[in-house]
Formats: structure tokens, sequence, C-alpha cells
């Protein structure tokens, strides 16, 4: 939690979680002196499902001291990064393809002639070795970094 005053003696909260942060604008009262009431302003129906949203974080985040899992938002493509990080640092190490593809998809490589039985796994390894080596050659360009 930490707070700052500006100029015209508003106070601007960030209650964070550690990874997430609900920030809070008292324009008329204080926090630093007790309690205060909260008010929760919401100006037009474009903006009221965010900032009810915002709101409902709040509340959570003040009763838990956390946001709760559900509350968190998902970023779809994590586990693809994680792949794509994981074949990045098999790069670096000179790891051959068939090492990787066992590495990341274990048992489904077959032990024999992986690259005719487990074609479409040799693929999707081709694709993540060309995306990391990408990736690689301008490490903070890409999504891994942003």
């Amino acid at each position: 939690m930490s707070v700052e005053v500006d100029a015209a003696h508003v106070e601007h909260w960030l209650l964070s979680d550690g990874h997430w942060a609900v920030r809070l604008d008292l324009h008329d009262g204080t926090l630093l002196g007790g309690p205060t009431l909260v008010e929760h302003r919401v100006t037009g129906l474009a903006s009221a499902i965010p900032n009810l949203e915002a709101l409902r974080q709040f509340v959570l985040l003040a009763r838990k001291g956390r946001l709760p899992a559900s509350l968190l938002p998902r970023e779809r493509r994590a586990a693809q990064w994680i792949l794509e990080l994981r074949v990045g640092d098999a790069l670096l190490e000179g790891a051959r393809q068939q090492v990787m593809a066992r590495a990341l998809f274990g048992h489904a490589i077959a032990p024999e002639r992986w690259r005719v039985e487990s074609a479409s796994y040799r693929l999707r390894v081709q694709r993540l070795v060309r995306v990391a080596r990408r990736y690689l050659a301008a490490p903070l360009s890409g999504p891994w970094f942003d």
C-alpha cells in the first residue's frame, strides 16, 4: 500500500497484492487521519461495467488483502510463451529438436522413428524453434518481456 498527496491535497492510494493493484483517488477527505466515506462515481453507461468491476476488485482486496484467483485476468497465450521460452533455453544449450520434443511432450513422442510416428509434434517443435530464434535475435521486442 502506498499513498501520494498532490499539490491540490488529493490523496492517491495504490493498494496491491504484489501483482495486481487498485488505485484510489480521494478528492475529499483523507484515509491518513482515519475512516472516511468512500464513494464510487460512474459517469455514463459506457463506463459502468469496468467501473463496477474495479469497485468489486477494491472491495475484495480490502476485505481479504488480496484478489481471488477468479478475478485475476488470464493470459490465454501464456502456455505458448512458456513453450517458446523453454525451446529458446534449449536452443541456447545446443539441444536437438528430438530432445526438445521429448522434454516438452514426453511419452507422446514415439520411441523409434519419431520424425514419422510423431510428425505433428516434430512440426510443432520446428514452429517453436522458428519463433524462439526470432525472439532470441531481439529478445526485448517479443512477448516474453512485455
